[in-house]
């Protein structure tokens, strides 16, 4: 088979005259096909999607807003939206993945003294994605309150809060739970007596994000995009500028290699706007208080 060919459409019309004239063509194993394989990675070499799709701030300045902001008025956050802010702020104070949150159970959370912090337990039965069982790291998710950390600051600084949400929320859901619910998160529908799958926590984030940007606040521009994965890079990446180990950010994570959270995870956040950072106040995202450097 003859394979000079100078462009990619070339080499795709020698693989169809190949198929055509040979069909007992063994194509695991024949060179030719190898080497035509490779030629397409290094004419069209995946592109990699190194920017966010969506802007983080853009989503925390909607949840310090109506209808999300008074958690703990059912009269002006309804159990929807309830569920749409804790499951986001979760995701983003966890960086975990959404099977992990998915995997909690309601008997699971535990409160700290004073509710400074919350501690979140994944069913026993749970497996990591990566395979990993991480007997230290799954035991406990531990996230801390803005409220009980961060001593004055304007009320709006609090919204944000994980643990307040989570409180609210668990609250709210506590007469709607039966035995056939035993995971923190439960559906929203009338009559759905079944624990959530895993799937629906991605749907309400992306139902979340496509609210705020149909519904956009004074402070938001327009901007499209919906990635629930993306909230797990987000995490790991406000935490990455020079405040926490690496060795640490990949337990946190539950990474084998560095390299996986550098190549996929990592966020190019130097086109976030310092203002906007410093009005956003402090945010929880990996496990630790994030806060602007001029707070």
């Amino acid at each position: 088979m003859n394979l000079q060919y100078s462009t990619l459409a070339g080499y795709r019309a020698a693989l169809a005259s190949a198929f055509k004239h040979h069909t007992d063509l063994d194509v695991s194993h024949d060179p030719y096909i190898s080497d035509l394989l490779k030629s397409f990675k290094r004419e069209r070499p995946p592109a990699r999607n190194s920017k966010p799709q969506w802007d983080i701030v853009f989503i925390l300045f909607s949840l310090m807003r109506n209808p999300f902001r008074d958690v703990r008025n059912p009269q002006k956050v309804s159990l929807l939206h309830l569920t749409w802010k804790t499951v986001f702020l979760i995701l983003l104070a966890s960086g975990s993945r959404r099977g992990e949150i998915h995997a909690i159970k309601f008997k699971g959370v535990k409160f700290g003294p004073n509710d400074e912090y919350v501690t979140l337990t994944p069913s026993p039965d749970f497996m990591p994605k990566s395979g990993m069982l991480r007997p230290d790291a799954l035991k406990s998710i531990k996230i801390y309150s803005l409220r009980s950390t961060m001593k004055g600051l304007e009320e709006d600084d609090y919204s944000l809060c994980p643990v307040e949400s989570l409180k609210a929320y668990m609250n709210r859901t506590c007469q709607l739970r039966s035995p056939t619910k035993q995971l923190l998160f439960i559906s929203v529908l009338d009559g759905f007596n079944k624990d959530v799958r895993k799937n629906t926590v991605s749907g309400w984030i992306k139902n979340l994000i496509l609210y705020c940007y149909q519904n956009p606040s004074p402070f938001a521009c327009e901007l499209t995009g919906t990635r629930t994965h993306d909230i797990r890079g987000f995490a790991h990446s406000f935490i990455f500028r020079g405040t926490v180990a690496m060795e640490d950010l990949m337990q946190s994570g539950s990474w084998k290699s560095h390299s996986t959270f550098t190549k996929n995870y990592l966020k190019d956040l130097t086109e976030l706007d310092s203002e906007q950072l410093l009005r956003l106040g402090p945010i929880v995202a990996a496990q630790k208080i994030v806060v602007h450097s001029s707070v």
